[in-house]
């Protein structure tokens, strides 16, 4: 299963495998800008995804399953993150990743 993602502070599209990005949750970076998601939030994005695999697999022989998941397109109470606060998060992670590496 391929799992596509679009970073937010440069644009770049990218695919990771859902077997891969489970067994190493710190492979989630933008090919292009280097950018890594929050180790601990894939982590527990790749925990319910496989939860949601187990259980796709105890109906799949009386039904099958496809949806997408649009994370500007989530249901309440999740909600779509407004602009500004996307914008905020990339600045931030701009700036943990500067302190990084001015620290080594």
């Amino acid at each position: 299963m391929t799992l596509e993602f679009e970073c937010i502070n440069c644009g770049a599209d990218f695919e990771l495998e859902f077997n891969d990005l489970l067994d190493k949750p710190d492979k989630l970076k933008c090919p292009n800008c280097d950018i890594r998601a929050d180790v601990h939030a894939v982590e527990d994005m790749m925990g319910a995804l496989d939860d949601v695999c187990a259980n796709v697999k105890q109906i799949r022989r009386k039904f099958r399953v496809s949806f997408t998941l649009e994370s500007d397109d989530l249901p309440p109470p999740y909600g779509p993150v407004d602009e500004h606060e996307a914008d905020s998060w990339a600045d931030e992670k701009i700036e943990e990743e500067v302190e990084e590496e001015d620290e080594e």
